[in-house]
């Protein structure tokens, strides 16, 4: 079977899925890059300097001969952030395609927009083509479902960062440093760093001892830093500035509790995956994209509905006081993305997904839950 995936540019988020599919398909495989990471990205080790032989750059769309030969040949396509031109091609080919989609209703469904919503998606969307979603994300069916999109034919999809093996989870555990919390992100008002800040006050208030980091950079960073001081935090809390992500994977595996709190605008979250690959009891937010697909409140983590401080600082004060209840959520969340949420089933699942389809199944249901499983 031969697959090929365009998107704008090649992270090492997007490394491990396409290292499996190209392992599995013996080669035929193909990532057509249509950008450069921006530089904001490769500052934080977002480029991948050492491109693998099946990578291709066709940037500002311009494909190769040779690109859009294997591009048409394809026996599947993922089409990510890129030009729609290329999957009208494909879709005229009557190939199968995913459109690999994070929600695009991040920002609320404006009335006045509606219509020529409408028109656009259905347009680059075409009724009696092979396109199906891969919902990137809990709410992507949803927001295209409102406009008669990808009906039984949306499947569960995310994003698979790099999977760091430890071979005794419990040692890492118990290795943590104690009573360490993390929040890391972008400092912008739809991630909600300061409800990180505003929950230390509660934590501090109820005579907690704990040592929140929070790592990034953004325009929230001077109201942040003197939320700290004006609490008296400093003690306490500590804002850091943003490091590549190798070091930032290993801040994680020393930490016991992650805090995810970004809203809707949040289409996926990786930091999420990766915070659970390192054992993390994780506190997250139900509105981010990644929390419902891979969390399960109480089972490997705890989420939260609403945006509000106490109910952060009451999960928290729960992982801080019970160490059986932190250890059994930290485990189990690692078990959830070694065992479920990662690549290599990911690129499987895909496989299995797209051999049915092909075959004559429309819908198929292969799997209860995690990637390809149907999205509601």
């Amino acid at each position: 079977m031969r697959v090929t995936f365009v998107s704008n540019y090649f992270s090492h988020h997007q490394r491990p899925l396409s290292d499996a599919l190209d392992e599995l398909t013996q080669g035929e495989f193909r990532f057509i890059a249509t950008q450069r990471a921006p530089q904001e990205r490769s500052s934080l080790g977002w480029e991948v300097l050492d491109l693998p032989e099946y990578v291709s750059e066709g940037l500002d769309g311009h494909l190769s001969t040779d690109d859009i030969k294997w591009l048409l040949s394809s026996d599947v396509l993922l089409f990510g952030s890129a030009p729609e031109h290329l999957l009208k091609s494909f879709l005229a080919m009557d190939g199968l395609a995913f459109r690999y989609s994070e929600r695009p209703l991040k920002t609320g469904d404006a009335l006045f927009k509606r219509v020529p919503r409408w028109v656009r998606w259905h347009m680059r969307n075409p009724e009696g083509k092979r396109l199906y979603l891969l919902s990137a994300g809990a709410y992507a069916a949803t927001d295209y479902a409102k406009y008669g999109l990808f009906r039984r034919r949306a499947y569960k999809w995310g994003y698979f960062p790099p999977f760091e093996v430890h071979t005794d989870v419990g040692e890492l555990i118990a290795s943590k440093r104690p009573s360490s919390i993390l929040w890391c992100g972008r400092f912008l008002e739809w991630k909600h760093p300061d409800l990180a800040i505003q929950a230390a006050v509660d934590l501090k208030a109820a005579g907690y001892d704990f040592m929140l980091d929070l790592v990034g950079e953004g325009p929230m960073e001077s109201e942040l830093r003197k939320a700290v001081e004006s609490q008296s935090l400093q003690s306490n809390v500590h804002v850091l500035s943003p490091c590549a992500n190798a070091a930032m994977r290993q801040l994680m595996n020393q930490t016991q509790v992650f805090l995810f709190t970004s809203d809707y605008q949040e289409g996926w979250g990786a930091v999420l995956n990766e915070a659970m690959n390192g054992a993390c009891a994780v506190v997250a937010s139900e509105m981010a994209g990644s929390t419902p697909y891979l969390l399960q409140d109480g089972v490997n983590g705890f989420t939260c509905e609403e945006l509000r401080a106490e109910s952060y600082a009451t999960r928290i004060a729960q992982l801080l006081d019970k160490e059986r209840t932190r250890d059994r959520l930290a485990t189990e969340a690692y078990r959830t993305v070694a065992e479920v949420w990662n690549a290599r089933i990911a690129a499987q699942r895909l496989l299995e997904l797209s051999t049915a389809i092909l075959d004559g199944d429309e819908s198929p249901e292969l799997f209860k839950d995690g990637p390809c499983s149907k999205a509601e």
